[in-house]
């Protein structure tokens, strides 16, 4: 299980696998009790924005929920800012691409 990363899909805030925000408790009980710790966590509706990411609030709880996890997140990163906002909710690692790709400093 070390390997493997499963993928929290968000969109514009919403669970896309489920209308019930439950179903995301759900499966991380699931996906914990089988022993998966590790997890990204992605608003597909900021991915390439440039916005800023919205998840914060959601990792920040998963990590209070489920303590021992690892959690990577991104979708609209602009600068270093909204990477130290991400590592104060909680976040392991950031996604960067879009902001890279555009010349941005991150």
């Amino acid at each position: 299980n070390e390997g493997i990363w499963i993928s929290i899909d968000l969109d514009d805030g919403r669970l896309r696998s489920a209308a019930d925000p439950a179903h995301l408790r759900q499966q991380m009980d699931r996906w914990t009790a089988l022993g998966l710790r590790r997890f990204v966590v992605l608003d597909v509706a900021d991915v390439g924005t440039g916005r800023g990411p919205q998840t914060g609030p959601l990792v920040a709880e998963l990590k209070r929920e489920y303590p021992g996890i690892q959690v990577i997140s991104g979708g609209g990163v602009r600068d270093r800012t909204d990477i130290a906002r991400l590592a104060d909710a909680g976040c392991d690692g950031v996604l960067v691409a879009t902001a890279l790709a555009q010349g941005f400093s991150v």
